[in-house]
């Protein structure tokens, strides 16, 4: 219970009826809503009701006069009019303004609130309560969810002898799709705070209450339109945009215009745009009239296209349609609501990564005999153009051989934007590897800007392999160790094994070791390297010399968790990589 409120409900349990000021909404009288909506209105307006009732009206009030009364149905009424006729005389609205940029559309409401000489002044509070969903009852919501208490509890200071213009703050005043047309709002200017869940009702100590009818915007007895734009998108650049405009009011012409208001450079030309009547780009175009209140969406809304040209995106556009429409007019009994002059939609356009170097000086590779055969080792470091590493990117990647030979492959870039692969060949030739294209979201790959020169490899029988590699060398293997554990291939990881691990193992449990690998987050990102030097092996209580190992330093991710790990690689007389971990319990 707050203080002060609902201090007399003798209308409920018995008891004279006090003096005040009450509403007009009507409580058991004919609504004049269209059908489908509630024919007869159950606000809470008389007394037997608990309608609001002000009962000192001398501290406050909205407009310029006030008069009390005895219950909503009062013969003797001072202002000669009895509420429930609907034209009681309530003057303190003064604004009733809807801005048609969004669904629900954002509303605000102005009133005049005034405190006579002699007032004591204060805090006075501003509620209002609509019946969005027009079934004849304050409290509930609309379509969508809208609330209609619509201002809660606004605080308004008042100041003997002053009257205080005062805007509410913005609400939702839509039915979902619908404008409720007609609607009736309940204004209460209390000095009390009015309780949660409010609906209409209570007796307060002093104030005004004021009911409206809230109707469409009108001129010359006809509705005007009242627009809503939808552009939709995203949209990528050089795509086609399309707009809908729906109509929930009366037929008319709007005119429309195109800007833009982001940092791009994609453009969107108003020629360029076409509706299905055929007029001229920016209009005038025509609508029709929209469905009655409650009958759904508009069936014949306007359908804009305009094409947009290629650029640098992200970029961010605003379509607005313009209709000729006019102030809130308060009338007789109730308001007649005022429309922004436009409505407008926002659209954007999604950015495209160009891909437009593969640095030579990053991209390299070498082969090495093993086993009989020959492999090819490449890597590529694929970057933006800022440069900025690209991650998560499928690379295409075709090896040919001037012998005739040729093998494509596909390899997904790493955090670091390293993408590494190996091939295995049967035969001395000149190889070359090139990539063909790189693919991902937001990519769009042009091949003629890519400055990167194809690796071009001599595999012949007196080929040598340098006893060390590079960074860049170290860096790809272990990022292709990192990519074989989330791909689970296993035969790269078991080939690759240090001889050392399946002497200390045995090849069953190194295999089964690896099959059992299961991490589609593992990743690891060198930080640093050294080497190659002398490293012992260490696990299980057994110690294996490696002649030739290199220590690196790593971010290593494994089941979505990163930690700062030392790992260590092995290269061979050849220089070939390895690397090397622990399959399980030792050997005999």
């Amino acid at each position: 219970m707050f203080a002060g409120l609902l201090v007399a409900c003798n209308g409920v349990g018995g008891g004279e009826t006090p003096a005040g000021d009450y509403g007009d909404a009507p409580d058991g009288e004919m609504t004049n809503y269209q059908a489908p909506f509630a024919q007869t209105g159950n606000f809470p307006t008389l007394f037997s009701s608990d309608g609001a009732r002000t009962l000192n009206v001398e501290e406050a009030y909205l407009g310029d006069s006030v008069s009390t009364e005895e219950d909503a149905i009062d013969a003797n009424d001072p202002d000669g009019v009895q509420n429930l006729t609907n034209t009681d005389s309530d003057d303190g609205l003064v604004d009733f303004f809807i801005t048609l940029t969004s669904i629900p559309p954002p509303t605000t409401l102005s009133v005049d609130v005034t405190a006579p000489e002699g007032s004591p002044g204060g805090t006075f509070y501003l509620n209002v309560i609509i019946d969005l969903n027009m079934d004849g009852e304050w409290g509930g919501q609309g379509a969508k969810g809208e609330l209609e208490w619509a201002v809660q509890n606004e605080p308004v200071q008042v100041t003997p002898g002053d009257t205080i213009p005062f805007t509410s703050p913005p609400f939702g005043f839509s039915n979902g799709l619908v404008l409720p047309d007609g609607a009736y709002m309940r204004v209460a200017l209390t000095k009390e705070m009015v309780p949660s869940n409010w609906d209409g009702k209570g007796e307060f100590s002093a104030g005004e209450i004021e009911d409206h009818f809230i109707q469409l915007p009108m001129k010359e007895g006809k509705r005007l339109p009242i627009l809503t734009v939808d552009c939709n998108g995203p949209y990528k650049p050089g795509a086609m945009v399309t707009c809908t405009v729906t109509n929930s009011g009366g037929a008319g012409t709007f005119t429309y215009s195109l800007r833009r208001i982001g940092t791009g450079s994609v453009n969107v030309p108003l020629p360029t745009c076409k509706t299905g009547g055929g007029e001229p780009p920016g209009g005038p175009v025509k609508i029709n009239d929209g469905p009655p209140p409650g009958a759904g969406a508009d069936p014949n809304p306007v359908t804009i296209t305009c094409m947009s040209t290629p650029g640098v995106a992200p970029d961010t556009w605003k379509l607005t349609a313009k209709v000729k429409d006019p102030p809130a007019v308060i009338v007789d009994g109730g308001i007649q609501a005022g429309a922004s002059a436009e409505s407008e939609s926002i659209f954007y356009f999604e950015g495209l990564a160009k891909i437009v170097q593969a640095f030579t000086n990053i991209m390299g590779g070498n082969w090495i005999h093993y086993s009989g055969v020959s492999h090819i080792w490449w890597w590529a470091h694929i970057v933006y153009d800022d440069p900025v590493p690209l991650p998560d990117a499928t690379v295409t990647v075709t090896t040919t051989g001037e012998g005739g030979f040729s093998q494509t492959d596909t390899v997904v870039t790493g955090p670091d934007g390293i993408a590494a692969g190996w091939l295995t060949i049967y035969s001395y030739d000149t190889y070359t590897v090139s990539i063909d294209n790189i693919e991902g979201e937001n990519i769009n790959y042009d091949p003629s800007l890519n400055t990167g020169e194809p690796l071009v490899l001599e595999v012949g029988p007196e080929e040598g392999i340098p006893p060390e590699v590079s960074g860049a060398m170290l860096e790809a293997f272990v990022e292709g160790v990192a990519s074989a554990v989330r791909d689970k291939n296993t035969t790269f990881l078991f080939e690759r094994l240090d001889p050392a691990v399946l002497t200390r193992y045995g090849q069953p449990a190194c295999q089964a070791y690896l099959e059992g690998l299961d991490d589609p987050t593992f990743n690891i990102r060198m930080v640093d390297y050294s080497g190659p030097e002398p490293w012992d092996f260490v696990r299980d209580d057994i110690s294996t010399p490696i002649p030739r190992a290199y220590s690196v330093t790593a971010k290593v991710t494994s089941k979505g968790e990163t930690s700062a790990m030392d790992l260590h690689s092995s290269i061979d007389d050849f220089g070939l990589l390895y690397w090397l971990t622990d399959c399980g319990g030792s050997t005999p």
